[in-house]
Formats: structure tokens, C-alpha cells, sequence
């Protein structure tokens, strides 16, 4: 508006509003361009409103138009939804329980979590997979010169732009691009393949050149990293290596760069050499190309001069300057390629047969084909020396065969055998005879028995060392020796054929897994009873302790007293799992760290959540996104912890718990069934509403009911002291009317937003701050910029009005980008304010009617008339 003379005044609308002349409203101005983040340049329009109903006017350089949180771009510039359902647990939930334990317990270990708020989530640089799942590391993946490592903004559930640093791995950082934000190395760089560095793109006009940026072979040449020299080295289709790469077949080569052919050597080998930019190739009759896992090379063939043994073909070598196939190996064809095993067998010295050509397999031959064994070459095969035989492609010494072989290091006995070095020779050890052949050693016996036994068997040969052997350290031989027993009665038993000690017990020789019983475990010479047992009466066995829990609960226990010793929270830890404790003589669980699965404790730090950078793709805008029957399922929408306030996620409602196994919401977890008259809730029991607690606990109907003005006990009405309308006050002892109602005579009545006002200055504030008594009709209405809403919240700012939070838009709108706008599934409609402007207020989805006595008679005339 101008006041300079002779200059009329006129009202104009204020961006982003343009003038609609036809209806003479200020309205906001559509945007033009296509939805962010894009690959395109977009104009710098005006935004007041987008065209899509879930995209917003939203400023990250330019105001431009963003999907929703919960929302994303579709290949067609729609918005859609890509909400993925995780459930959380609420505020109370997170209080109550230890989500954030100790880091050991996540899989994946620390390094992929974070706490936040309460829990454990995916940390910055990874992913959430599932919940009881390691968060996987993000591994970046070039797009284009656009969006680079891909777009690290995020629109959150106030519609605010948020740069997700946490998108962004290793030396990437969320940087700004137009419209958008992305993970970058920096302008025109690119991410090295081991994901460490970052380096110039090639021959591009750098803004802010660094040499030391600069790809490997290429130097800063002005503004521009350039492949030097330039005639050696070729820059790659990508603009990311100087590229100099062998050539798998001869081709035509650039004549007169010989300079350049200690290069291609160095890189591929001594029979390379340089043929064009960027191209080396290999001497055809001297060498051939190979790619061998990756490493390629110009392979020398065999036959040919070599200076290095590692130019020659696999299994080959330098021998007198020339390539050879090594010891054991022979050329596989005419190609001088590739050598391959002279033989793959291994004989036995009895069935040795004639193999090859005469001679062309030697004893030299044989010991690298078969190592750690003894072979000669015989027959032109390989085959066991005199005195040994064929096991297990290797050669074993016959029993109480005399060894005169030298090489120790090669001796092999038969199973249960050893080498007698004072013959030497290979004998059966303790426990075991030769079986005949001299080639097996067999058991002496199969039977121990009870301690002084008599009805046994008689074998020859048995020792202590050899029953032990046989059947461990709790076994001896009978005196006269005949058979294997177990020890004495006071320190082993007999059980099944085996011997075992007794738990608790010193012993004079080392326990074992195999010599303890059951529920025991071997700790140097005694058999402990594990964690949780206790040694039987007669201490040949350990039983569950009596703090077992049949009925595993989860506790407070803070509210129970320690166990009695010898009973410990280890003990129940071994019973239950991580989370039990011992409180009364009895295991349970520490409800603050876990919860009941069947009979175990299962740790609420076990689980994780995703990242607050991911948690856009896990945002609801109302419960309806956490599924259609949320409702049911106990399930809202709200944000986290009331801490993490960017972001609104499904989460079980005030007064339920999460159950992260099955991600159900339950109502209670009491650690015993409740008494008459009172409800779990949480894990305390609490009195039904209508009663009292007493002294002794007992929960007890509150009686008599309140009558107006009519004394009450303040003891019965303590915890609980409203009945209905009235409230027993503690000022007088007498019943009156409670907040929000009157007195009329002998009745309380509800006051309501209809009422008169015009009797009490701050009457109508009790419907909320926006609320003003209207001294022309004596009733309350919505101040100007506000209507009346449908829902809880009486008075609304009208759609598009300024807002900082989402309950200033009412129960059917919503507070994005600092604007209120009506939630998804609800609709707009044109209504007046107080002051008769038009403004625009958020409806149910359908059309509302309202229902008066006169509609109702109206419709009823209809029917009888045309019935």
C-alpha cells in the first residue's frame, strides 16, 4: 500500500498468495515445476501450494514441491506411499524397560547402534534390516552427476526438510545441490572403489582443484586433472582412471613409442609391450594374455627364456633361464600353456602297475606330488615303500615293522598305534592289540565294569593306562588285573558302561566332558556342578535347583529380597537366560530388563530400530498408515519418547507395552493374577474404578455413592475421588460439581461450548485458549483466524494459517512446513470466522449432515406423503 499524494491506495496479496480477481480472495499460488529432488533444473516459482495433495511447499535453497514424510516420488512425479512398518514401543514402555542394556547384547555388535531416545537404532553409515538382525552398513552407489551418491534430504512429520548426514558413509558428507541435498566426496569428485578417498573426476573444469585429488597417473594441468603422460595412458569412459590395459589379442600397434614398453612390462609382464594409447599387448610367440582371478598378465610360455619365475605358466618355473615344468608336472598339450600332475594315484607296494612312458615318473616326482609321505617311483607310478601300506592316500607302517626310513617327519603308525622309538617300531598304545594283519589296532575290550566286580570277564594285557584309555580317567584295571572297573564307590560309579565321577569330589586325575555326569562340568580335577544344579545326595549326578520357576514371571525387583545363599542370579541366568534374576528363593525375571518368553528372559536390548537418518521411510502421518485395524491392535501414531520429535512412528498406545517378538501391543504383564475387584495394569494391580484401596490391600466398592452437597469420606474417595458429575471435595468433605459442570438446583450439568458466557469472564477458556465469549449472541466462539472443529479440539486455525505444532490445526489437520493443512483422507471446506471472513476449515472425509428436530420431521413427511 502506498501513501504518497495523488497515488490511489489498494490492498495486494502478499506472497506466496496471488490475487484471485473473480472472487476477490487472496489464494495460494500453485507451483509449476515437477516434485523434488530432481535431476532437472526447476524455476523458481512461487510455491503456496503443489498440485500432488501429498507434496508440500517446501524451501532447501529453493521452495520447490516434496513428497510427505511417508511419501516418495514415483517415476511418474506422483507421490506415493512408502511407508515400511516397524512398530516401537511408547514413551512409558521406553521408561519402564532397559531397551539400551549393554551393546553386547545386539547382533552386530556396537559399532552398527546408536542409543536414542531409549533405544537402540541403526547408527549413522547404516541400515535397519530387521529387529533382531545387525544394521548393515550403507554402501554407496554413484547415480549421476545429479544426485551423485543419492539424495540425503528428508521431509519429517512437521513437513520441515531435514540433511540426513547419517545416509551418508565413510568420507561422503550430505552437501547442498539445487533443490536437494546429497551424499558427496565434494563438487566433480567421485568415491575411490575401496570407498576410502576421494579423487577429481578427469578432464572436468574444477571450481576448487586439489593435486593432491588428482586419479592415479594424471597430474593438475591448469583447472582440469589430466592422464599424463597423455600418449601412454587413455582416460576412462567414466572420467575416472588413466587407463593403460593389455589387450587380450594381438592387434595393429602405433609404431615409434617404444619408450613406453618399460611400462607395460612393469604392469603385465616381460613379454609386453606398448601398442597404442592406453592399449599394451602380449609378444604372441613368446607369451600368451591371462586373467587369473583377476590378476592379468602376459604369461610366458613354456620353453621359452624367462628372467623371472613368476612370469611362467601355474605349476611352472625358471630352470636354467627357461620355463619348465616344476617336479611331478609335465606340459598338458602342445601349447606350451599349462602343466599339469604327472599322476593322480598313489599305489600300494603290492599292486604297483606300469603307468606312462618308461621313466618319465621319478621318486623326486612322487614325494611333491604326494607330501608328508614315504613313495618312490616304481613302475613308473608312484608308489609305498617297502614295510608301509596304502591308508588314506597315505603310506602307514605295517605293526612291529622295524622303520629304517630317515625322515621322522613322515612316519605314519596305523589308528590307535604309536612309534616305539626304542625299536623303533609301531605298536598298538594302552587299551589296544594288533589285529592281525598288522595293519589295525583293536580294542582289548568293549566292557567296564562296577567297582570289585565278580561276575567279569578275564583278558590278558590290561593295564590302569589301558582301561583309562579306554574308558577315561575314572577307569582302572581289577588287582589281579582281568578287566576294566571304575574306581572306588567314593569316588566314581558305574553307569551304562561307562565310569564316571562323582560331582564335588577331588580327584586324583584330570576331569573330562566325557568322565562328568550330566548338568556337571570338568574344572581341573573335580566335576563342578553347572550354574543352576545342585550334586545329588549321592553326588553322582546334579539336579535343577529348587529355584526353578514353573511359572516364569517378570518382576520389579526392587519390591523382592535376595535369594539365600548358595543361590545366586547366576544360577537362574543358566536357567532362564540373560534377564533373570533370584529374588525370594525363586527365578524370575527383571522386568526392567526383559520379558516372558515361555521359560526363558528374553532381553529388551536385544532388539534394534532403525536409524533417526532412515526413519523417514518408517514415518506414519496417522494411525490409518499403521493399518486398518490399529485401532484394534492397540497401535497410534505419535512421536518417540517424546524426545525424538521429528519423526512420527506406529508405537503401542499409552498404557500398552510392545512385545518385540511377535511386535504386538499388550495390555499387562503382572507377575501374579489379580485379586477381586482390581485389573493389571502395567505390572501392578490397581483397584477397578468405583473402588478403594485398603489398608490391608483389599480392593473395596466406594460407598456410599456422592450426593450433592452431602458430607464423604475422603478415605473411601482418596485415590479416586470423582463419582460421575460430583467430586468429593477435600476442603469441605462435602460432594459438589466437578471441573466442567454446574450446579442447577439439585443436579450437576455439563457445561458446554453453547452455553451463556456472559456470566463469568473466563467461562468459555475452559474449551481452550482460542475461545472468546461473543458479547453480541452471550455464547462462545472460535477467536478470528479459527473455526469450530468437529473434533477434541474445539477451536482450529483455519488451513494455511500459521502453526508451530499439529494440535493448533485440530484433530482433522496438521501443522507442515509451518502451515496448517488437513491430514490425508480428510477434506477442505469454506466457512466464516468470527469476524465473517471467509476461511477454509478441515472436514471428515465424507460430506457431514447436521441432524436437527425439524430435519428429522421434514424427512418423516417425506415418507408418509410418497410411501
Amino acid at each position: 500500500m502506498s501513501n504518497a499524494p495523488n497515488q490511489e491506495s489498494f490492498c495486494q496479496c502478499q506472497p506466496p498468495f496471488v490475487a484471485n480477481y473473480n472472487t476477490q480472495e487472496c489464494e495460494l499460488s500453485e507451483y509449476t515445476g515437477a516434485l523434488s529432488p530432481s535431476k532437472a533444473e526447476l524455476p523458481y516459482d512461487q510455491c503456496g501450494r503443489c498440485q500432488d495433495p501429498n507434496a508440500l511447499c517446501i524451501s532447501v535453497n529453493q521452495t520447490t514441491c516434496w513428497c510427505r514424510a511417508g511419501f516418495a516420488k514415483t517415476s511418474d512425479n506422483k507421490c506415493e506411499q512408502s511407508f515400511r512398518y516397524v512398530l516401537f514401543p511408547n514413551s512409558i514402555d521406553i521408561s519402564t524397560h532397559d531397551y539400551i542394556g549393554t551393546s553386547s547384547s545386539i547382533s552386530g555388535g556396537s559399532a552398527t547402534v546408536v542409543s536414542n531416545s531409549g533405544l537402540y537404532v541403526c547408527a549413522p553409515g547404516y541400515q535397519y534390516v530387521e529387529k533382531d538382525k545387525p544394521c548393515q552398513r550403507i554402501a554407496p552407489q554413484w547415480d549421476d552427476d545429479n544426485f551423485e551418491y543419492g539424495v540425503c534430504t528428508r521431509i519429517d512429520s512437521h513437513g520441515n526438510p531435514q540433511q540426513e548426514s547419517g545416509l551418508c558413509f565413510g568420507p561422503l558428507s550430505c552437501q547442498q545441490r539445487r533443490d536437494k541435498y546429497v551424499c558427496s566426496c565434494g563438487r566433480d569428485q567421485y568415491l575411490s572403489e575401496n570407498g576410502t578417498s576421494c579423487f577429481h573426476f578427469l578432464e572436468r573444469n574444477l571450481i576448487s582443484p586439489d593435486s593432491t585429488r588428482c586419479p592415479e597417473n594424471s597430474n593438475m594441468n591448469g583447472s582440469q586433472c589430466v592422464c599424463s603422460p597423455s600418449d601412454l595412458y587413455k582416460t576412462s569412459d567414466d572420467k575416472r582412471r588413466c587407463e593403460l590395459l593389455l589387450s587380450e589379442s594381438p592387434s595393429s600397434c602405433q609404431a615409434g613409442l617404444t619408450a613406453f614398453n618399460d611400462t607395460c612390462k612393469n604392469l603385465y609382464g616381460e613379454y609386453s609391450s606398448f601398442c597404442s594409447k592406453g592399449v599394451c599387448q602380449c609378444a604372441s610367440d613368446k607369451s600368451f594374455y591371462m586373467n587369473n582371478n583377476g590378476k592379468i598378465s602376459c604369461v610366458t610360455l613354456l620353453t621359452v627364456t624367462t628372467t623371472n619365475s613368476n612370469n611362467c605358466p601355474l605349476n611352472a618355473a625358471s630352470d636354467g633361464g627357461v620355463c619348465k615344468c616344476n617336479t611331478g608336472y609335465r606340459p598338458s598339450d602342445n601349447s606350451n600353456r599349462a602343466c599339469q600332475r604327472k599322476t593322480d594315484h598313489l599305489y600300494d607296494s603290492t599292486d604297483a602297475q606300469a603307468q606312462g612312458g618308461p621313466g618319465e615318473i621319478t621318486t623326486a616326482d612322487c614325494e611333491v606330488l604326494f607330501p608328508g609321505t614315504h613313495v618312490i617311483a616304481h613302475n613308473n607310478a608312484c608308489v609305498c615303500i617297502d614295510g608301509t601300506f596304502l591308508y588314506n592316500s597315505s603310506c602307514v607302517f605295517f605293526l612291529e615293522h622295524t622303520i629304517t626310513a630317515a625322515d621322522s617327519t613322515k612316519h605314519k603308525c596305523p589308528v590307535d598305534a604309536v612309534i616305539d622309538a626304542a625299536s623303533p617300531v609301531c605298536k598298538c598304545r594302552d587299551g589296544f592289540k594288533n589285529g592281525g594283519t598288522n595293519r589295525t589296532c583293536v580294542r582289548l575290550t568293549n566292557n567296564v565294569y562296577e567297582f570289585n566286580k565278580t561276575d567279569t570277564e578275564n583278558v590278558t594285557g590290561l593295564n590302569d593306562a589301558g582301561c583309562r584309555a579306554l574308558f577315561g580317567n575314572a577307569a582302572q584295571a581289577s588287582q589281579p588285573a582281568g578287566h576294566c572297573e571304575c574306581l572306588r564307590t567314593d569316588l566314581a560309579f558305574w553307569d551304562n558302561n561307562k565310569c564316571y565321577f562323582l560331582v564335588e569330589k577331588t580327584q586324583s586325575a584330570p576331569t573330562a566332558d566325557s568322565t562328568c555326569p550330566s548338568n556337571s562340568m570338568p574344572e581341573a580335577y573335580t566335576c563342578k556342578c553347572s550354574p543352576g544344579y545342585n550334586a545329588t545326595a549321592d553326588f553322582r549326578g546334579c539336579n535343577r535347583k529348587s529355584i526353578f520357576s514353573q511359572n516364569l514371571q517378570a518382576i520389579d525387583t526392587t519390591a523382592y529380597s535376595a535369594c539365600d545363599a548358595p543361590n545366586v542370579d547366576a544360577d537362574c541366568v543358566a536357567l532362564h537366560g540373560a534377564g533373570a534374576v533370584c529374588r525370594n528363593n525363586t527365578c524370575y525375571c527383571d522386568y526392567r530388563q526383559s520379558f516372558v518368553v515361555g521359560q526363558k528372559c528374553e532381553l529388551f536390548s536385544k532388539y534394534v530400530f532403525p536409524g533417526v537418518h532412515e526413519r523417514s521411510s518408517h514415518t506414519c502421518n496417522n494411525k490409518e498408515d499403521c493399518g486398518e485395524d490399529a485401532d484394534e491392535k492397540n497401535i497410534d501414531c505419535d512421536f518417540i519418547n517424546n524426545q525424538e520429535t521429528r519423526y512420527k512412528v506406529c508405537q503401542c498406545k499409552s498404557g500398552y507395552f510392545l512385545n518385540p517378538i511377535d511386535s504386538t501391543c499388550v495390555i499387562n504383564r503382572c507377575s501374579a493374577e489379580c485379586q477381586e475387584n482390581a485389573q493389571c495394569v502395567g505390572y501392578t494391580c490397581v483397584c477397578n474404578p468405583g473402588y478403594f484401596t485398603t489398608a490391608s490391600g483389599q480392593c473395596l466398592k466406594q460407598e456410599p455413592p456422592l450426593v450433592l452437597y452431602d458430607k464423604c469420606n475422603t478415605t473411601v474417595w482418596a485415590v479416586d475421588p470423582v463419582d460421575g458429575d460430583l467430586v468429593c471435595a477435600s476442603d469441605c468433605t462435602r460432594a459438589r460439581c466437578r471441573g466442567g459442570y454446574r450446579d442447577e438446583g439439585s443436579q450437576c450439568v455439563k457445561n458446554t461450548f453453547d452455553d451463556a458466557c456472559g456470566h463469568a469472564a473466563n467461562f468459555c477458556g475452559q474449551f481452550g485458549s482460542n475461545t472468546v465469549c461473543s458479547p453480541d449472541e452471550n455464547r462462545c466462539a472460535c477467536q478470528p483466524g479459527y473455526y469450530r472443529s468437529d473434533g477434541n479440539v474445539i477451536c482450529a486455525r483455519a488451513v494455511n494459517s500459521r502453526c508451530y505444532t499439529h494440535a493448533e490445526c485440530g484433530d482433522f489437520g496438521e501443522c507442515l512446513s509451518s502451515l496448517c493443512r488437513c491430514k490425508a483422507g480428510r477434506r477442505e471446506q469454506q466457512v466464516s470466522d468470527l469476524l465473517g471472513r471467509t476461511i477454509t476449515r478441515c472436514i471428515n472425509g465424507v460430506d457431514q449432515m447436521r441432524y436437527s428436530p425439524i430435519f428429522f420431521l421434514f424427512v418423516l413427511f417425506i415418507h408418509v406423503v410418497f410411501a
